[in-house]
């Protein structure tokens, strides 16, 4: 999220939205990645203390849920936006009013960087589990 947010107009913020959806998509092909390699590995994570792939899968699926969360949000704003827009008959040049629940959805944004932590953690403890020495 940039600086200027608040004085976005229309156009902008509807191209914000739009990029915000396709990294929403891009960071679940790294999450289904992520558990591909997890439950294609076999044997790999089989030296690793056992509750580490336990760990591993929790923070995954927490970062989908919040990914989620993320993309409804910002799908949402998108509509609402687009629907403000041809409703009101606005330009996309002018200002996004803040009010009227077109705000930029900060806890969106937050879902969305939680998530993107939250892969990076999973994929940190993968590496980690995979090279544990065997028994």
């Amino acid at each position: 999220m940039g600086e200027g947010v608040e004085a976005d107009t229309i156009a902008l913020r509807l191209l914000r939205y739009e990029r915000s959806q396709k990294l929403c998509n891009y960071l679940g092909g790294g999450i289904g990645g992520l558990l591909v390699v997890v439950g294609l590995s076999g044997n790999t994570l089989a030296n690793a203390p056992w509750w580490m792939v336990s760990v591993i899968i929790t923070v995954v699926v927490f970062a989908a849920v919040f990914l989620g969360r993320a993309y409804i949000g910002f799908l949402s704003s998108h509509y609402a936006l687009v629907r403000y827009q041809k409703a009101e008959n606005r330009d996309g040049a002018q200002q996004v009013p803040g009010s009227g629940g077109l705000g930029y959805p900060r806890a969106t944004f937050m879902f969305f960087k939680l998530s993107t932590v939250l892969l990076f953690v999973a994929g940190l403890l993968l590496l980690v589990g995979i090279w544990f020495p065997p028994r």
